[in-house]
């Protein structure tokens, strides 16, 4: 069965709540099945918004997506680069609260910026140690020369 979602970002609930009430009353209309609750590294996103999303979001079905890493504008989750393995945890957790928050089963991250085979394996061996059951991977990793890894 195909379902729609709809995004909508962290930061939206504190700046457009207008436009946050619009957007989950197409969720309730059954016009989109669900949000996706795009989290940005605003200082403590989860701490900032987590109340006002949980009473806003109590009755919406949510899929959370991770900070994605698209420097200069996101400097996100890279889970390729061996050396943020610590910041990648960290960075993840408000995610993984906002998805315990609304009994999400879906956390969506993109696997990062880098290119080549090192790359590709070092975003393996992190998605491995994080081991949180509810990560969906999106989209593959960057890859600008087209080669066969």
């Amino acid at each position: 069965m195909m379902q729609y979602g709809i995004c909508l970002e962290t930061a939206d609930f504190l700046k457009k709540p207008d436009f946050v009430d619009q957007i989950l009353g197409l969720v309730r209309n059954e016009i989109f099945d669900f949000v996706q609750l795009q989290l940005l590294l605003m200082p403590k996103s989860y701490d900032e918004t987590h109340s006002i999303v949980a009473e806003k979001m109590k009755d919406i079905p949510a899929v959370i997506h991770a900070p994605i890493h698209i420097p200069p504008r996101y400097c996100g989750i890279d889970t390729g680069n061996k050396n943020a393995f610590k910041d990648n945890v960290e960075k993840l957790k408000d995610s993984q609260k906002f998805a315990d928050l609304l009994d999400s089963d879906i956390i969506i991250m993109h696997p990062g910026m880098g290119d080549g085979k090192e790359y590709l394996c070092e975003t393996i061996r992190q998605f491995q140690k994080i081991n949180d059951s509810r990560i969906a991977v999106e989209n593959l990793p960057y890859n600008p020369h087209g080669q066969i890894l």
